[in-house]
């Protein structure tokens, strides 16, 4: 889903960084991320602004936005790092 083109209003979903002391290595560590479900609140010239139930108002920039749980939970278990 192109973040672009995603109407306010609409629901997706995405990966979001969400560190945990129980969870060690930070962002080296899959289970640090996680797939949430928001609502698109408004578009910006380069970022996003998502609505969620767990926390609030998140700004994303540079971060893809899928249609499904599913389809946003596998590409997260594909991350790698460089």
């Amino acid at each position: 889903m192109n973040s672009k083109d995603v109407a306010i209003g609409k629901v997706a979903y995405f990966i979001y960084y969400c560190p945990s002391p129980k969870f060690p290595g930070g962002e080296f560590n899959l289970s640090n991320y996680e797939v949430l479900k928001g609502t698109v609140a408004e578009q910006k010239d380069n970022s996003i602004v998502m609505e969620t139930e767990e926390y609030g108002l998140l700004e994303l920039k540079n971060t893809p936005l899928f249609k499904d749980y599913d389809e946003a939970d596998n590409y997260r278990k594909h991350l790698t790092f460089i």
